[in-house]
């Protein structure tokens, strides 16, 4: 059975956290799953859940579902990014 966990209410906040440093992440994150041996060494639902949770404390425009759908690999990459 699975633990149930709650996510903390105010995460600390970390500036500079930017569009570039959720896609690396995310990046990061599908390629591992890609590339694990077994289910279980998978950044599973939940641990994913988690940290969109802190990533969208961490920029209001944060995209929290296209963000999870990239991972999931139900979307195309976010590159190339637009200059401002």
């Amino acid at each position: 059975m699975q633990k149930s966990y709650r996510q903390p209410r105010r995460f600390v906040q970390i500036s500079g956290m930017t569009k570039k440093n959720f896609i690396a992440l995310a990046d990061t994150i599908r390629a591992y799953n890609e590339n694990a041996e077994w289910d279980d060494t998978k950044f599973t639902r939940h641990l994913q859940d988690v940290l969109a949770g802190f990533c969208a404390s961490q920029n209001k425009a944060f995209n929290r579902q296209h963000w999870l759908d990239y991972i999931a690999g139900r979307l195309p990459p976010f590159y190339p990014l637009r200059k401002r």
